[in-house]
């Protein structure tokens, strides 16, 4: 089975499932569309196994960059979730959502930087994905698509759970905000001050690990302060001349706080220890009595970086290796559902 180690998203599994072309079929997946403000929006759906047996759904919403669902290469396929969904495919039905623009199979030769499908000369994402790369999009397509599946008679709406990563995780919180169907929410690896709270935060953290001096973070921090009132002077910009837009920026550096306290059904928060956005779950619970709220489970991974790679270290305390340990950990998520 061939690894490759993918830190910056929770988007792709580094895992081979298949050895030839993918078939759909093989994958137990069936490709499905709706329609949206005119666009296409096509998404993944598990093959029901049996069909007597209406099982609950489980929507996966994606981290960030524009990945394809489905990559192949001359080895096999990657699953296109992040962890094995084929043991679980005779207690849920899952869907995941293709990135706009974006073709929903390609060979991983075709893309760039991460599994990133971007023009060979240019560098850049489809135009039309920039212009759709943003919160209120991701947000209104997944109510429809969860509309369209609970419509169509084949899940067991007594349960609808969503789980966001990264990027997804800020999507999953504001879905369930709009979305009263939805009875859980699995939020891992997200920030809850928001995406560009992390930026500062990081600059931060290098310097008190000696990767920079303090006066070179506090000039990067003072940067990226400029960087901001730019971004929400211009937060309707769609130009991705600098990679994601003013608008996903603004859009997604939103804290997702906000949207967490207005929530009411259960809600597992799940992160590394490692990573950025730890600090900012680990104040959660602060946040929740605050409000008097009583819904959240928090889930903290000792040493799990962004990715749900476990950090391995020597005596000495440095780094020797990393396990993906994200199949481990969606048994978690699976047994915190069952039980709330």
């Amino acid at each position: 089975m061939r690894i490759i180690i993918i830190l910056l998203f929770c988007c792709v599994s580094p895992k081979i499932i298949a050895q030839k072309l993918p078939q759909l079929n093989d994958l137990l997946l069936q490709q499905e569309q709706i329609i949206l403000h005119g666009d296409s929006v096509h998404f993944l759906v598990t093959t029901n196994i049996n069909e007597a047996k209406k099982k609950p759904l489980i929507l996966i919403l994606q981290g960030s960059m524009p990945v394809p669902l489905v990559i192949y290469g001359d080895e096999g396929t990657y699953n296109p979730f992040v962890f094995d969904y084929k043991n679980y495919l005779d207690q849920y039905v899952f869907a995941i959502i293709s990135k706009p623009s974006v073709p929903l199979m390609v060979h991983e030769k075709k893309l760039k930087n991460g599994f990133q499908y971007v023009g060979a000369t240019t560098g850049k994402a489809p135009k039309a994905y920039s212009e759709r790369n943003h919160l209120d999009y991701y947000v209104a397509r997944a109510d429809k698509v969860i509309h369209h599946l609970w419509k169509s008679g084949r899940i067991d709406t007594n349960k609808l759970v969503v789980m966001g990563g990264s990027e997804g995780s800020t999507v999953g919180a504001k879905l369930c905000t709009v979305n009263d169907k939805i009875t859980h929410l699995i939020y891992y690896s997200g920030n809850p001050a928001g995406r560009y709270e992390s930026l500062i935060r990081q600059a931060r953290r290098d310097a008190l690990l000696g990767k920079m001096t303090q006066e070179q973070a506090q000039q990067k921090i003072n940067e990226l302060y400029k960087r901001w009132e730019y971004i929400c002077s211009n937060r309707n910009d769609t130009d991705d001349k600098h990679g994601d837009t003013n608008k996903a920026w603004y859009t997604f550096s939103q804290p997702p706080l906000v949207y967490l306290l207005q929530i009411d059904i259960p809600i597992l928060v799940a992160y590394g220890t490692n990573d950025v956005g730890a600090e900012t779950n680990d104040l959660l619970p602060l946040s929740f009595a605050r409000a008097g709220k009583k819904n959240l489970t928090l889930l903290p991974y000792l040493h799990y970086n962004h990715s749900f790679f476990e950090v391995q270290y020597d005596a000495a305390e440095k780094q020797i290796g990393q396990v993906y340990k994200m199949d481990e950990s969606f048994q978690d998520f699976i047994n915190w559902v069952k039980e709330n």
